[in-house]
């Protein structure tokens, strides 16, 4: 097998293994009705239109976990609301107001003509928007078909199958002519012992030459 192959396998499933673990993590955090994160950073998906028109409804947004010290007014955070009607569910509202002495935030969405009703403490901060993902957003309105998943996942099947069948006739058949090439030399050794017997053997029988003196 070629260094080119060997390099494009170990990519392969490199790939495959950082996938399974990626997706094994983010159904282990929604599971426990978390946020996926890595190194920090989270990716959500806005289903309201209560922070437009600076993030729209079905965008992806990109979140990042921040210490306490670091929010601001002007912030927007991914928080799990306590307001009675989606208590627990996670909000994206914009900071306006920081209780100095508890630390509570009054939050409020941009769209919205009032204040939330109920504040933020830290401990319930999920994240602080850094920005919106458009390519993200772009792709999240084909991923959440379910027929461009089955297809998506069908050519990846597909691929990896196909990968795997290459190379395995290219190694039966990288195996069979390394040894039909040792059998060649196995035949070319012996071809060549054997003349070297005979030519020992002719030798041997040749009668020695008379030498050159007179007789008396």
């Amino acid at each position: 097998m070629s260094t080119f192959k060997k390099v494009t396998n170990i990519i392969s499933w490199v790939i495959i293994i950082i996938l399974i673990v990626l997706i094994i993590f983010v159904l282990a955090a929604k599971a426990n009705n978390k946020v996926p994160k890595v190194f920090g950073y989270g990716m959500l998906k806005l289903i309201s239109g209560s922070m437009e028109p600076t993030y729209m409804t079905d965008e992806y947004i990109l979140i990042q976990s921040v210490d306490e010290d670091q929010l601001k007014v002007g912030d927007v955070i991914a928080f799990y609301s306590t307001d009675p009607h989606i208590y627990g569910k996670i909000n994206t509202h914009r900071i306006i107001a920081i209780d100095q002495e508890s630390g509570e935030m009054t939050t409020k969405g941009d769209a919205n003509l009032s204040q939330d009703r109920t504040t933020v403490t830290y401990d319930r901060v999920v994240g602080r928007v850094v920005t919106g993902l458009p390519v993200m957003t772009f792709l999240g309105k084909w991923l959440s078909k379910t027929w461009v998943i089955v297809i998506i996942v069908s050519l990846a099947v597909g691929w990896f199958v196909g990968q795997s069948v290459y190379n395995y006739y290219q190694s039966k058949k990288m195996h069979a002519a390394d040894t039909a090439g040792t059998v060649e030399d196995l035949e070319m050794y012996m071809q060549n012992s054997d003349n070297d017997c005979q030519d020992e053997n002719i030798n041997e029988e040749k009668p020695p030459e008379p030498s050159g003196g007179e007789d008396n």
